[in-house]
């Protein structure tokens, strides 16, 4: 809104009166919600939050892929989301509940072309994408301020068939102190394109949608079993002891068959020479008795 003020000016050297102008300028106030925007550049921020401003966030502006932004205006004890939905952006929603009234609250992902500038090593697993998201200014994201926060992004089923991943395995990893730490991942829905999922956070800071990292325990299991596997396969020699526990009973036991037919053949041999003997001494006799 504008006024005109009208302004006589008398000149001491000079008899004539000016008449000069000028405006009076006031400003009225209004609350505008800020419509999701996209644009490479980022905001000023640190890891625990950032500024609900322009600026940068100190962020490679080369790595930034696309930049979604959403303004709500806070109210305490009042559920919070954003809603995001840039094409190229995979988280869907952040969730809150505010324990304070604070007012409009800028919440930005910067979707990333490769790691955060912030991290200074590689996330585990099989990386699907790299943010950075940060909600309000430095100091705001905190325990202090919000309660039970929540991101929700999605996955391509197309890019899990590709790298043989199961829905199963799909974790969000958020960078804090120098280290990524995996989040506890819920998968909450599904459709013909995506697999949809939610983890809890106790921050925002750099993130990236990955696998689960396998535990040392997981490995050793697989290992055993691809060795159980293997062994089943494999014909196993007999026990030498058995074999030749076995040969040796075989062995004897044919021998005691062979003694004993041998102890019988003889016997039998025995007694027909013994039959021979009695009827050839019988035959003799009764020669001898006739000639007489």
């Amino acid at each position: 809104m504008s006024s005109t003020v009208s302004i006589n000016v008398l000149n001491p050297g000079n008899s004539t009166t000016t008449n000069e102008s000028s405006q009076v300028i006031t400003n009225e106030e209004e609350e505008i919600e800020e419509e999701t925007t996209s644009s490479s550049s980022s905001r000023s921020s640190s890891g625990g939050g950032g500024s609900g401003g322009g600026g940068t966030s100190g962020e490679n502006i080369a790595n930034v892929l696309v930049k979604d932004s959403k303004t709500v205006f806070i109210s305490m004890d009042k559920d919070i989301r954003y809603e995001f939905t840039e094409e190229d952006n995979n988280i869907g929603y952040i969730e809150f509940t505010p324990l304070k009234n604070s007012g409009k609250i800028t919440a930005v992902v910067e979707v990333l072309k490769t790691r955060s500038s912030f991290a200074k090593s590689n996330v585990p697993g099989t990386v699907y994408q790299n943010v950075n998201i940060w909600v309000g200014k430095t100091g705001f994201a905190t325990e202090s301020n919000i309660a039970d926060p929540i991101i929700g992004f999605k996955v391509s089923k197309e890019w899990m068939a590709n790298k043989n991943i199961g829905k199963e395995n799909i974790r969000l990893y958020r960078y804090n102190a120098d280290t990524w730490n995996e989040l506890k991942t819920t998968n909450t829905d599904e459709d013909n394109q995506y697999v949809y999922f939610e983890s809890q956070t106790p921050g925002f800071s750099p993130f990236a949608i990955s696998t689960a990292q396998q535990t040392t325990t997981e490995i050793l299991s697989e290992v055993s079993d691809t060795e159980n596997n293997t062994s089943d396969n494999v014909i196993k020699p007999l026990d030498q002891s058995l074999i030749s526990s076995t040969n040796y009973t075989g062995i004897d036991q044919t021998e005691d068959q062979n003694n004993s037919l041998g102890d019988r053949n003889g016997l039998l041999t025995k007694f027909i020479m013994l039959s021979i003997i009695l009827v050839i001494s019988g035959i003799v006799y009764w020669h001898y008795n006739k000639r007489r």
